[in-house]
């Protein structure tokens, strides 16, 4: 009896190490694991909040009370974010806000501005918009609106923050320019009309007036038709303006008569003017010289 008492919990005790066997292992997870995984972003998040070191709590452990007579707190508010995530960057929509207290709201692609979207920058006391539009990789990359300090407006196409094609920009001093722009700059055919109705069309280069371009002048009703080098006219012809739907009143009309010239061969002498001009052009430029040698004939 003792000896079958003694195999049955044998067995029993041999039961329960395969049943321990069995039963799968407890799996531990540490806690930084899991604060890992809990900080990984990804979907539509509310505010996040970024603190930055206080450079007066650096200057109080430097100097002591000869800055502050309290401590100050050690780290004060950064930026913050609201929007969408994927992968732990900014995707989707958004709204960032800055320390320095500029704010973004828009389109964000892996992190980076990207879309549509308007930037404001804090200026003084104001927070005033710079910028509306598309943007690619952080910069004005499409169609778009610019502020800049100065208080003009840019409207254009962008390329890699700069403007690029055709676009209008509307000068603080009540002037507009609407033509194409190249590299940031006025460059090809376009019109600026100035802010007391003067208007030129025709040609830029870098920002100026350069090549055949007419400027009218509202006031004496002439218009200059010319060849422009570096902003200025060369040589060209000056005539009445001939357009008298263009006129805005009766008082800005102040025609006179514009003296004879008593020139042989006037025809000759412009023609030869305008060679010079597009030669010396030619060489500024680095052009071949037989480019310019024959330039094409323009009606004045």
């Amino acid at each position: 009896m003792a000896e079958a008492g003694r195999e049955q919990a044998a067995a029993a005790a041999a039961g329960a190490e395969i049943g321990e066997e069995e039963q799968p292992a407890r799996s531990f997870v540490p806690n930084w694991r899991k604060n890992e995984a809990r900080s990984h972003k990804a979907g539509t998040r509310s505010t996040i909040f970024w603190v930055k070191e206080n450079p007066r709590y650096r200057s109080f452990k430097r100097d002591g009370k000869l800055v502050a007579n309290k401590e100050p707190a050690r780290y004060v508010m950064g930026s913050t974010y609201a929007g969408d995530w994927l992968h732990n960057k900014r995707h989707g929509f958004g709204t960032q806000t800055w320390a320095s207290g500029n704010k973004y709201q828009g389109d964000w692609k892996d992190g980076k501005r990207d879309g549509t979207g308007t930037l404001w920058i804090k200026r003084g006391s104001k927070l005033q918009k710079e910028y509306t539009g598309q943007w690619r990789a952080n910069k004005r990359h499409g169609l778009g609106v610019f502020y800049d300090p100065e208080g003009n407006k840019h409207e254009a196409n962008w390329v890699a923050g700069r403007k690029n094609g055709r676009g209008k920009l509307f000068y603080v001093d009540g002037s507009v320019y609407e033509g194409e722009f190249e590299d940031d700059q006025r460059c090809g055919l376009g019109v600026l009309t100035y802010a007391n109705g003067n208007r030129y069309e025709g040609h830029w280069f870098r920002d100026l007036r350069e090549g055949t371009g007419s400027l009218f002048y509202l006031s004496s009703r002439k218009v200059l038709r010319a060849e422009w080098v570096d902003d200025s006219p060369t040589c060209g012809v000056y005539s009445d303006w001939d357009d008298a739907a263009e006129t805005k009143s009766a008082e800005a009309h102040h025609a006179f008569k514009l003296p004879d010239l008593g020139l042989a061969t006037p025809d000759n002498v412009l023609s030869q003017a305008l060679k010079h001009a597009r030669l010396a052009r030619a060489e500024k430029h680095g052009q071949k010289e037989s480019s310019a040698a024959a330039p094409a004939p323009v009606a004045f």
